[in-house]
C-alpha cells in the first residue's frame, strides 16, 4: 500500500493533479497518512486471515474500530486525514488476506466475497463509528455531506443503510470511495488496464500516467482533448515530446483552474493491487 500510494502520487507528469514536480504539501500527506497506519493495516491483514482460516469469527465492530483508530492515528501523525486513500487501502488489506488469492484479476469473485463479508453489515453502531470518527478528525465536510444527502442516525437504526451505502454516499463526492463499489466492481477493470499498459510501456510510471488519463480524460476540456491524444500517440514520458506536451497539458489545467486531485486516492488503490498482482515497478 505504501508503494503504490508512493508511486501514484509522485509519477510525473499527471496533468492536473499531484506529481513530483507540482510541489505541492498535500502530495507528502498523502503518502505520509499511508505510512502512519501500516499497523492497522498488518491489524487488518492477520484478522482477515484468522477469520478465513477459522480461528475466529468476523466482528464487523472490529474491524470498524480498527478503521477509526487508523484514522485517529493518522491526524495525530500528520494533522491531515485522507479517508477516501486510507479507508480503502484497509478494507482492501482485510479483503486480500481472507480470499486468500494469488491473483485478484484471476479470481475476480472470491476477492469480492472477502469485500462484500464486511460492506454488507447493516448495524448502525458499526456504521457509526466511522462516521463518528470521521468528525473527530475534524472532517467535518465529509459529515456535512452525509447528513446533506439524508444519511441520517434514524434510517441507519431502522436497518435502512448498509456499510457500502457510507461508503458510496461519500463516493459520490470523494472518488477514492468509489474503489469500494462491488457492483459496478470497476476496480478489477482498472487493475486489468494498468497491468497492460506496464506490458506496453514497460515502466510503471508510463503506465500510471496512462490510466490516470483513462480516468480523467471525459472530464478534461473539450479545448485540450487534443492533448491528451497526442501524449498518447507520442508515448507519454518515454519521449521528449511526450513529455512536452503532458507539461504543456497540465500547464493548460492550471491556467484554467482545472484540478483532479481528488482522483490520487482512487488511482493510489489501483496501482497498490496491481503491484499485488506483480506489476514490476522497474
Amino acid at each position: 500500500m505504501v508503494e503504490g500510494t508512493h508511486l501514484a502520487v509522485y509519477a510525473s507528469i499527471k496533468p492536473g493533479c499531484y506529481h513530483r514536480f507540482s510541489f505541492d504539501a498535500q502530495a507528502r500527506t498523502l503518502v505520509s497518512n499511508t505510512i502512519s497506519i501500516i499497523e492497522h493495516l498488518y491489524k487488518l491483514s492477520e484478522y482477515g486471515e484468522k477469520v478465513r482460516k477459522g480461528e475466529t469469527a468476523l466482528s464487523h465492530n472490529y474491524v470498524s474500530q480498527t478503521i477509526a483508530r487508523a484514522l485517529r492515528d493518522a491526524y495525530r501523525t500528520c494533522g491531515y486525514v485522507h479517508p477516501s486513500l486510507l479507508i480503502p487501502q484497509l478494507m482492501l488489506s482485510f479483503a486480500l488476506s481472507h480470499s486468500n488469492v494469488d491473483s485478484v484479476l484471476q479470481k475476480p469473485v472470491v476477492f469480492k466475497k472477502s469485500l462484500d463479508l464486511v460492506l454488507e453489515t447493516d448495524k448502525w453502531s458499526d456504521i457509526r463509528l466511522i462516521i463518528d470518527a470521521l468528525k473527530s478528525v475534524y472532517r467535518n465536510d465529509m459529515y456535512d455531506h452525509l447528513v446533506s444527502t439524508g444519511f441520517t442516525q434514524l434510517g441507519g437504526v431502522m436497518g435502512n443503510y448498509r456499510l457500502r451505502d457510507l461508503f458510496r454516499t461519500l463516493g459520490s463526492r470523494w472518488i477514492g470511495f468509489n474503489i469500494l463499489d462491488t457492483i459496478e466492481f470497476r476496480l478489477v477493470e482498472n487493475v486489468a488496464k494498468f497491468v497492460k499498459y506496464v506490458k506496453e510501456y514497460r515502466n510503471i510510471e508510463n503506465a500510471i500516467i496512462a490510466i490516470y488519463l483513462d480516468l480523467i480524460r471525459n472530464r478534461v476540456p473539450k479545448e485540450l482533448e487534443t492533448l491528451v491524444e497526442k501524449a498518447y500517440i507520442h508515448g507519454l514520458m518515454s519521449t521528449r515530446e511526450g513529455a512536452r506536451t503532458l507539461y504543456e497539458l497540465d500547464q493548460s489545467l492550471k491556467k484554467n483552474n482545472v484540478s483532479f486531485n481528488e482522483y490520487i486516492e482512487y488511482l493510489s488503490n489501483i496501482v497498490s493491487i496491481a503491484i499485488y498482482e506483480g506489476a514490476s515497478i522497474t
